[in-house]
């Protein structure tokens, strides 16, 4: 009952997806299987007639011959018809299916919190929905099957068999054992489908490390290739040969089974032939008696498929309907921001899902309008969850955010974002135009003037003069031959004027100048200096030279705020930034 109940609920939802998509072809699907049985029908019992005609030929019945041949002629076209209007509503809907699924993983993604990428099972989830969107039409379209068949059984034992129902009954029986041996291989091919997921998604990132040119200078280098092509064949054949079992038990079996229905058409064929002998039956009634029975056969091997398959796609739908079910654990708050005046860490723990371990422990600080801020500190000290916390990309498992005094969960999410420029020291560009990644950062809105400025205090006006480009040619060759090709720092460059185009009022730089050389990254500095005044500005570095004019600085060891003050009161409290600072100062020397 439970089954059922699970089955029946995943195909309301893939109805309700078909007819979002597209009511009128879920329509003529289901008029294109319902009416195809019926003209079959008719199509049998012309031929029986024509047959009996033919055995009694004279000159009289000519005429109806061929008449009843220009109807089977009708007929067939109709039926071929009918059947390329299903194949085309078909392919269709699977090109509507794969669109919706793409646009629901892009979308959904984009609703959902930052965590999903921490839980791997996620990856999983995404990549079987992405490569089984059409389980969604499989389900709708296998059901719709099942029931024409059925509508087509009734249909030929209360028409056609008159006193051979018995005939009918025993050709089911002996489809039933091959078709019981399907569903139980289905079965194992479906438990084996899903336990090999993370086998699939590691084929997949191996091929893609052979497909992606930032791999590709140290897999030459160091010939990994080879690794990769081990690494690669030892998966594949692991997955292959676990396959491969099933498949051989399937085939003996079935190869077997599939004899049964085959022996019982050819006793139910001489039976037959010993009534037409009897004069019991005519020429025509062995075609027509034959043709149901083959049609029955059929019909038994469409539903056995079909109820294999749907299954199989039932399982299927399972992984999207949890997908679907998935609710942002951080609640969007409706409070409206355009300014942020003051932000305030009080008491904050913070640890990450699926970890037991604090990386952030008992912090407090406050930051107002117009400072300049630095935090610093050793790698995994906590300095970039600070940010993560502060945009919401996570809450605080305990303790308060504070903006504007108020509580940061009470506040629009989007509108509190668009207040903070950011730049993460991990920042990608895209293989979009120059234009086109700058300006994301506005929701796309085009300014001359600032594009121009945010070109100019990252350098990026002068790498884009050597390189002979314009604001719309391509960056990398991904998809655009001509594109543009950057370098690290080249790269940086690009992703840092993205954040100064956002001309938010607070800018975040996450080690904003890791991949420039000291000289740009001087100029950088000085021009950040320049085009930040009235603004407020969080530094993340390792580079302890080029925060030395922050109004202050947040120390951090492990999750917490060791040392806070101006670079003078640091240095003479000589703790831990005094020994990172002259640590540095005496290696870069």
């Amino acid at each position: 009952m439970k089954k059922l109940k699970n089955y029946t609920s995943n195909l309301i939802l893939c109805i309700k997806i078909m007819f979002t998509i597209n009511p009128a072809n879920f329509f003529l699907k289901l008029f294109c299987s319902f009416i195809v049985p019926v003209i079959s029908l008719f199509m049998a019992y012309l031929m029986k007639w024509m047959l009996d005609y033919l055995v009694n030929y004279n000159e009289s019945i000519f005429y109806k011959i061929i008449e009843l041949l220009v109807i089977y002629f009708i007929l067939k076209v109709v039926n071929i018809i009918i059947t390329n209007i299903e194949r085309y509503a078909e392919e269709v809907n699977n090109s509507n299916i794969r669109r919706y699924i793409n646009n629901l993983i892009i979308t959904r993604c984009t609703e959902l919190d930052i965590s999903i990428y921490d839980d791997a099972s996620v990856y999983n989830e995404i990549r079987y929905i992405n490569n089984n969107y059409y389980s969604i039409s499989k389900m709708t379209e296998g059901t719709i099957e099942i029931i024409s068949a059925i509508v087509s059984f009734i249909l030929i034992i209360i028409v056609g068999f008159n006193k051979l129902y018995l005939y009918a009954v025993i050709m089911i029986i002996s489809c039933l054992p091959a078709g019981i041996a399907k569903l139980k291989y289905t079965k194992s091919f479906y438990e084996l489908g899903v336990n090999q997921i993370k086998d699939e998604r590691r084929i997949d990132y191996l091929i893609s490390l052979m497909l992606d040119k930032n791999y590709s200078q140290e897999i030459k280098h160091y010939s990994l290739g080879k690794r990769i092509y081990k690494s690669h064949k030892q998966v594949y054949n692991k997955l292959f040969n676990d396959r491969k079992y099933i498949l051989k038990k399937s085939l003996f079996v079935s190869s077997i089974l599939l004899l049964l229905p085959e022996i019982c058409y050819l006793i139910i064929m001489f039976l037959t032939s010993k009534k037409i002998t009897g004069g019991v039956l005519t020429i025509g009634d062995f075609y027509l008696y034959l043709e149901f029975l083959t049609q029955i056969w059929g019909n038994v091997n469409r539903i056995t498929y079909d109820v294999d398959s749907l299954f199989e796609e039932n399982g299927k739908i399972f992984f999207l309907k949890d997908f679907l079910e998935k609710k942002p654990g951080i609640k969007n708050g409706k409070r409206k921001i355009k300014t942020i005046n003051s932000i305030k860490f009080t008491d904050v723990y913070f640890k990450y899902p699926f970890s037991e371990e604090y990386v952030i422990n008992n912090v407090s600080f406050e930051i107002k309008s117009g400072e300049n801020i630095a935090i610093v500190g050793e790698n995994g000290s906590g300095k970039s969850t600070i940010i993560k916390l502060l945009l919401r990309y996570y809450d605080a498992t305990s303790g308060t955010i504070y903006i504007n005094n108020t509580n940061i969960k009470e506040y629009d999410i989007t509108g509190l974002r668009k207040c903070i420029g950011l730049y993460f020291q991990n920042s990608y560009n895209y293989a979009f135009t120059f234009r086109e990644n700058i300006t994301v950062s506005r929701d796309g809105e085009e300014d001359n003037e600032k594009i121009r400025k945010a070109l100019s205090v990252t350098g990026t006006d002068k790498v884009m003069q050597e390189k002979g480009v314009s604001l719309d040619d391509y960056v990398t060759k991904l998809f655009d031959e001509n594109g543009t090709e950057l370098s690290g720092g080249e790269h940086q460059r690009l992703a840092l004027s993205r954040t100064v185009y956002s001309d938010a009022g607070w800018f975040i730089f996450d080690e904003p100048s890791s991949a420039l050389d000291p000289k740009i990254e001087y100029e950088f500095f000085q021009r950040i200096r320049e085009v930040s005044k009235n603004k407020t500005i969080i530094y993340i570095s390792h580079r302890l030279s080029n925060i030395t004019f922050s109004d202050k600085i947040i120390v951090m060891e492990k999750g917490k705020i060791t040392e806070s003050g101006n670079i003078d009161q640091l240095m003479f409290n000589k703790g831990k930034f005094y020994e990172l600072y002259n640590y540095q100062k005496s290696f870069f020397s």
